[in-house]
């Protein structure tokens, strides 16, 4: 996702795309980011425990 992220600031920065396509790209990101944050901080709360680390 990194590689993908810098890409797309390059393209950007060289003017490959335009200023709302880019805006509308870093707003999913950041959306995107706070929901895998979210399930990780769930996931480790949760009492049920996957079989590999029981």
């Amino acid at each position: 996702m990194e590689k993908f992220v810098r890409s797309y600031i390059g393209a950007n920065d060289r003017n490959h795309i335009d200023k709302n396509t880019y805006d509308e790209f870093l707003l999913k990101c950041e959306f995107l980011s706070k929901k895998i944050t979210s399930f990780i901080k769930y996931l480790r709360a949760s009492e049920q425990k996957g079989f590999r680390y029981s």
